[in-house]
């Protein structure tokens, strides 16, 4: 019986490579478009038009003798190709060291695998290591790519795919369509016991930015068991600090006390975006503001909110600092909004002027990166401007276009499917 078991698994494990080896056709075919080569071309001295056209769709498996000529005439050695035993094996590495956040493992597997320039999986693995690290731009072109080439990856690596790109989607501030795809894998759950974590973690995350705080803990629950039990030191860090982000945003009035416990386990874009928040909290910035990265992402933005802090705190002198610091940053790279013509404005901050930039302005970028909290204290404020200056039915139709917004977000969009 176990012969029997061993044999069943061993011809899956065949097929998923036989699989991949089909999928060979579609690197193939991005190469001789990038030389600018017809399929006739290609093709000549080795086999047919129809051989390569049935390559590069899928249809069916290159033979190695083939495949090595074929990649002499596009000037490739063949060892630029990942093979599907070798891509299977990092694919599996990979996700490994990103369930555990092991960042200078990952920069070893990115250095190992430099040498290809073809395999699907391979680039699964290179969008997992850009995610991992917090590089946006650098996984960007890689996620694109990837949905063209969706029909390449059987089950175990488009779930894989999906909670890279689930991460991606995070990471730029889509929590809508990062929680559309995480929808989408839930029936592939028992392929393996990180996938499950990551699963249910990733609704923890997704949620949690969504404010549909009572899901976001039943992903908590799942996922802590299992990350405790592996003793995944960097996920629990980092959950604990998603943990106190969450807090923040279900009851912003609360005092809160910073701990520093689990920030090393960040990435620089997530520690930066992390303390930007905390600057709305009910704190004394200065507990965790030598944190904060200057030379790093989200700088004007958290300038901006902690000059807010001090003027709401009455720090006169550490406002006037902050603000001058945020002017010079302005002059040394350009911002996305002029927070610091805002931070001016408020300075008369119940004049309808100020409450029309906030609108035009500040309103569409905190509506670009999905955030509720930054939304929900805006629309506070539009509202407390209106109410100053008797515009009562204004304040109520600002309310309810964050109803609204808040719908939309939280609501679960249904594609037709072509």
């Amino acid at each position: 019986m176990v012969r029997k078991l061993q044999h069943v698994l061993q011809k899956r494990l065949e097929e998923m490579y036989q699989y991949y080896y089909k999928g060979i056709g579609s690197s193939i075919r991005k190469r001789r478009l990038e030389m600018r080569m017809t399929q006739e071309i290609l093709a000549k001295g080795i086999c047919s038009n129809t051989y390569i056209s049935k390559i590069e769709n899928n249809a069916i498996v290159v033979k190695r003798e083939n495949l090595s000529l074929i990649m002499e005439r596009m000037n490739l050695p063949l060892s630029a190709i990942g093979f599907p035993e070798e891509m299977v094996d990092i694919l599996e590495r990979s996700f490994r060291l990103f369930c555990q956040k092991d960042i200078h493992g990952y920069e070893q597997l990115i250095a190992d695998i430099a040498k290809y320039e073809f395999g699907i999986l391979i680039q699964v693995a290179r969008l997992g290591y850009y995610v991992l690290i917090g590089d946006s731009d650098a996984a960007r072109p890689i996620y694109d790519e990837l949905f063209r080439y969706l029909n390449a990856l059987e089950e175990y690596g488009l779930v894989i795919f999906i909670l890279y790109a689930c991460w991606y989607n995070i990471l730029i501030f889509d929590y809508e369509t990062a929680r559309n795809i995480i929808e989408l894998i839930e029936s592939s759950l028992y392929l393996s016991d990180d996938i499950f974590a990551m699963f249910h973690y990733l609704e923890y995350v997704i949620y949690g930015n969504l404010h549909s705080f009572h899901k976001a803990r039943s992903g908590l629950l799942m996922a802590r068991g299992y990350f405790f039990e592996s003793n995944n030191l960097a996920r629990m860090g980092e959950m604990m600090v998603y943990k106190n982000l969450f807090e923040l945003y279900e009851y912003p009035e609360a005092n809160f006390i910073f701990n520093a416990e689990g920030i090393d386990y960040l990435s620089p874009s997530q520690r930066n975006f992390y303390l930007w928040m905390l600057t709305t909290a009910n704190t004394n910035p200065d507990s965790f503001r030598d944190f904060f990265d200057p030379s790093g992402k989200y700088c004007f933005e958290f300038l901006y909110f902690l000059a807010i802090r001090y003027h709401q705190d009455g720090l006169i002198e550490a406002y006037e600092k902050t603000k001058v610091q945020l002017a010079e940053k302005i002059c040394e790279k350009p911002a996305p909004v002029d927070f610091h013509q805002l931070l001016i404005q408020r300075e008369h901050k119940h004049s309808l002027e100020y409450k029309e930039n906030l609108i035009n302005i500040l309103l569409p970028y905190i509506l670009s990166i999905q955030n509720i909290h930054l939304l929900r204290l805006l629309t506070d404020e539009v509202v407390e401007i209106c109410s100053r200056n008797k515009r009562y039915k204004d304040a109520l139709g600002y309310q309810e276009k964050f109803k609204q917004t808040l719908f939309q977000l939280q609501s679960l969009k249904k594609y037709a499917i072509d």
